[in-house]
């Protein structure tokens, strides 16, 4: 009996573990062939939880990537700001690096060049997270921005810069100046630096102010060392209305721009004791300030809705490509 087993053992054992099909290729006993229709079909199952997935990853990361850029937040709290947008670069490495990862296994191990699902979200979430900074810039800055530099500052109306003194108006953020006040043009000048920083003086009726604290400025728009201001607005305001200004607070230029005064003060012969700088603004569109944070939301809800609807017709999208290229 012990003979018969260690026989029967002896020619399982012999038994080839391959044999050949009808084409000469060995094949697997009991295997798959990876190339057949059921293998590849379950490999490409999609679950309700996958599709939900690729719609709702993108579209969060694009409603809270745009929230951290356009919202005051990036007005009153930057560093938050720029921790979110650090935090949403870190998720979108690892995720092309897990990509990358996946694809090269995928390619040496079995071959199979065809896209990936995680090809696909990966691109989903870098288009997201671009998408959203470079459009919640553009509305920070046409709105959020406009509407904070505005309202925390204090508004006043009906100034005369021929009485009126700088050092009276230091909290200005909106100035909107008495009726007849024009830009003295034949008093402008220009530094120039990286850029050419222009300033010409406010003035009001014939006689001359005794220090000229206000001042219009632009870049780029007028002659170095000569009266020559043409910059954007100054040929459309209305001498009959007034002119309205908003106060330009950025410490980095104001330094450029007290330096023409500085000029302008050796060349001309005047005095400005506590220069505030102002670039022109449409008094119909200062009176509509309190639109923009209105605007501002709306813009963001019409993002928010719109931006899902992307998402669901790319997904959509995909999903007919993938159904299609499984079939072949």
């Amino acid at each position: 009996g012990l003979r018969q087993a260690n026989s029967i053992r002896s020619a399982m054992m012999s038994l080839p573990l391959h044999s050949k099909d009808e084409s000469g290729e060995f094949s697997n006993y009991g295997g798959v062939d990876p190339s057949s229709k059921l293998l590849r079909t379950s490999r490409s199952r999609i679950s309700l939880g996958m599709v939900f997935g690729l719609v709702a990853g993108p579209w969060a990361l694009f409603v809270l990537t745009y929230m951290a850029v356009a919202s005051d937040i990036h007005y009153t709290a930057p560093l938050m700001t720029y921790l979110a947008l650090g935090a949403g670069f870190i998720c979108i490495t690892c995720q092309v690096l897990l990509c990358i990862d996946q694809r090269y296994t995928q390619i040496i191990m079995s071959g199979d060049q065809r896209p990936s699902w995680t090809m696909f979200i990966t691109l989903l979430f870098m288009i997201a997270w671009v998408s959203a900074i470079v459009i919640g810039s553009s509305n920070y800055e046409a709105y959020t921005k406009k509407y904070q530099d505005l309202t925390r500052l204090n508004i006043y109306k009906g100034v005369d810069p021929v009485l009126s003194r700088g050092a009276q108006l230091m909290d200005a953020g909106l100035v909107s100046f008495a009726p007849g006040t024009a830009i003295q043009l034949n008093y402008s000048m220009g530094y120039l630096d990286d850029h050419l920083y222009c300033v010409a003086p406010f003035i009001k009726g014939s006689y001359p102010p005794v220090t000229y604290d206000f001042w219009a400025i632009g870049k780029d728009c007028c002659k170095a060392s000569a009266p020559d201001f043409h910059c954007p607005h100054v040929s459309q305001h209305s001498i009959r209305d007034g002119m309205t200004g908003m106060r330009m607070l950025d410490e980095t230029e104001q330094k450029y721009y007290r330096l023409a005064v500085q000029q302008a003060e050796a060349a001309y012969g005047i005095v400005a004791t506590h220069p505030l700088f102002f670039t022109y603004e449409d008094p119909l569109e200062i009176s509509l300030v309190s639109e923009l944070l209105k605007t501002a939301r709306d813009q963001f809800y019409s993002l928010m809705i719109g931006y899902f609807f992307f998402q669901c017709v790319v997904v959509l999208a995909a999903l007919l490509f993938h159904y299609k290229i499984t079939q072949i």
